[in-house]
């Protein structure tokens, strides 16, 4: 967090956000459609922290499919299929569709907050939803169809580069790598960007960042029986 505040990053604590919007969040994945909820921005661009822009993201703000739409997703490489049983659980009506992609996401809140709000819904009940559906992702396609509103997708699939998928724009140029089977590597070997020429950029980036930080991340231990009880204690007060 130091780190990144440096760098006039705002570091949002979702449990201090939780506390005064409480909301069942069970991990990474239920926390993505609550945090782009509650975020203080109207309009938000959400990308997976493994997504390298390979352009300038901002240009996306003022494309005509989001434009007309208010929220836009990108497809996956893979379909929701009819047979899948999360249509029958959540009553609708069953059919094969694309699949979403939710590694990126762009949403006008006041145009979408109905879609959002059943997203994050959804993802209380991860226990009912996930075992349909892999994740958040396709809360989001579902959230739509609950909402009565046809989900607006890119209308291009990502292509395969390397170990990664690469989404594209409304005109089928390549837009965002997400790094879905190549993860940043601290100290050893990164896979290649699809634009070359972005790579020593963020070799130069992982390359400070090795001179300020080992990789190693503290957690705390369990906290003890004593501790419990005294916040146990100051709940109630």
């Amino acid at each position: 967090r130091l780190l990144l505040e440096e760098m006039k990053v705002e570091v949002v604590d979702a449990e201090a956000v939780v506390s005064r919007f409480p909301a069942r969040i069970a991990g990474g994945w239920p926390l993505k459609p609550y945090a782009i909820l509650h975020s203080r921005f109207r309009e938000v661009l959400y990308l997976d922290a493994d997504t390298v822009p390979l352009v300038d993201p901002r240009s996306l703000f003022e494309w005509e499919l989001y434009r007309s739409h208010g929220m836009l997703m990108w497809p996956d490489i893979v379909n929701l299929k009819a047979a899948n049983p999360i249509w029958n659980d959540l009553g609708l009506e069953p059919h094969d569709c694309v699949s979403v992609e939710a590694g990126i996401l762009l949403a006008d809140k006041r145009r979408a907050w109905g879609v959002l709000d059943v997203a994050v819904l959804l993802n209380e009940h991860v226990d009912e939803i996930y075992y349909a559906v892999y994740g958040d992702k396709d809360t989001f396609l579902l959230a739509s169809l609950l909402c009565g509103r046809s989900p607006t997708l890119i209308p291009h699939r990502p292509f395969i580069f390397d170990a990664d998928l690469v989404q594209r724009d409304p005109d089928g140029e390549p837009f965002v790598q997400h790094r879905t089977g190549s993860k940043w590597n601290l100290t050893g070997f990164n896979r290649p960007l699809a634009s070359a020429d972005l790579m020593p950029a963020c070799e130069d980036a992982l390359a400070k960042l090795r001179e300020r930080w080992s990789g190693v991340v503290f957690n705390s231990p369990p906290r003890t029986q004593k501790a419990k009880a005294e916040g146990e204690r100051l709940l109630s007060v």
